[in-house]
């Protein structure tokens, strides 16, 4: 699995858009100095905001749609060229429920009709 050094709490909050460059991030509250899978901060990046009540959990499925395509996508513009079935094997580590990050597994108590609840271990290649 590819690792990189995460940002450790990488909610929206945590990415500031500076008001005179509108087309960069500065990255605030760094909390791990450790590598770890690629792809590992964004299960916060896909609740941060639901957390902070700055956006309704209905919306989750429609974030989660574009987030992996996304950061796949945003790594090869960087000269990473990370295969997608690694981040996302990785993002769901983190967020599944009962394993991973505790912030993320709220994100993941919606009723079994709910359309978020499609993702899975089962569906991600290895």
């Amino acid at each position: 699995m590819p690792q990189a050094l995460p940002h450790g709490d990488a909610s929206p909050q945590n990415l500031l858009i500076p008001r005179g460059a509108r087309d960069q991030l500065v990255a605030i509250d760094i909390a791990f100095q450790c590598p770890l899978a690629i792809g590992f901060d964004l299960g916060q990046l896909l609740i941060g905001l639901v957390h902070a009540g700055q956006m309704p959990a209905a919306r989750l499925p429609e974030v989660d749609d574009v987030l992996v395509p996304s950061f796949v996508e945003g790594m090869k513009e960087h000269g990473c060229d990370v295969p997608r079935d690694q981040v996302e094997y990785s993002y769901l580590g983190t967020c599944s429920p009962g394993r991973g990050s505790p912030r993320c597994r709220s994100s993941f108590s919606a009723p079994r009709s709910h359309p978020h609840s499609r993702r899975s271990f089962a569906n991600v290649p290895r």
